[in-house]
């Protein structure tokens, strides 16, 4: 006779508390990237980075030249401040596309954020994909692809997406073109997709 084992998927606050213990076994790390920016009104060409990045949420992109395009709060390509705990009410969604589905709802009513959805790869404890909607920029979508670094939650890359209507464009991205030139359009009317895009080269860890 065969004994067949069926394993229980976790609940969902389990699942989030290991994701978070994956991620914060790195308590700081150096990068080098390649930053692309894709929005329609706009002609930026790709930028060689330096990420920084500390435990829990301090997170920076800085050029070559020393000018860092992405101040803080501008754009949240890290998911410490969608992790910690006692900060989200926690609702399991099911699956989808063979990733676990999980929302957050803050429990503080005075934050941007609105409600997160977290798309999670349960056997890698990876977040796959993150969409968020807040009051102030609109709903924006971060998708993380895995690699070589997969074991610390690093991504080789990290895809922001938004829509240019409802986004607040970071300020310091008025370094990286001129409005007034040729090229230069005005932002479309309607829901108009933008993108932000960081290559990872290589990280140094901790």
């Amino acid at each position: 006779m065969y004994t067949i084992h069926i394993t229980q998927p976790r609940d969902a606050q389990s699942l989030l508390t290991a994701v978070r213990q994956k991620i914060e076994t790195v308590r700081k790390y150096e990068a080098k990237a390649l930053l692309t920016i894709d929005v329609s009104f706009m002609k930026v060409p790709p930028s060689e980075v330096q990420v920084s990045f500390n435990q829990p949420d301090q997170f920076s992109i800085t050029r070559q030249s020393g000018v860092s395009i992405l101040p803080k709060g501008g754009l949240h390509l890290s998911l410490g401040t969608l992790l910690q705990p006692g900060e989200f009410a926690i609702v399991d969604a099911g699956s989808a596309g063979g990733l676990r589905v999980i929302k957050l709802i803050p429990l503080k009513e005075s934050g941007d954020i609105v409600l997160s959805t977290l798309y999670i790869d349960e056997k890698s404890l990876l977040v796959r994909k993150a969409i968020t909607s807040t009051r102030e920029n609109g709903t924006y979508e971060l998708d993380l692809d895995y690699g070589k670094y997969a074991a610390y939650a690093l991504p080789d890359k990290a895809v922001f997406l938004f829509n240019t209507n409802g986004y607040k464009m970071p300020k310091g991205l008025s370094l990286d073109y001129d409005p007034h030139g040729s090229d230069a359009k005005a932002p479309p009317p309607g829901e108009a997709k933008g993108s932000v895009t960081l290559a990872y080269k290589s990280y140094t860890i901790n």
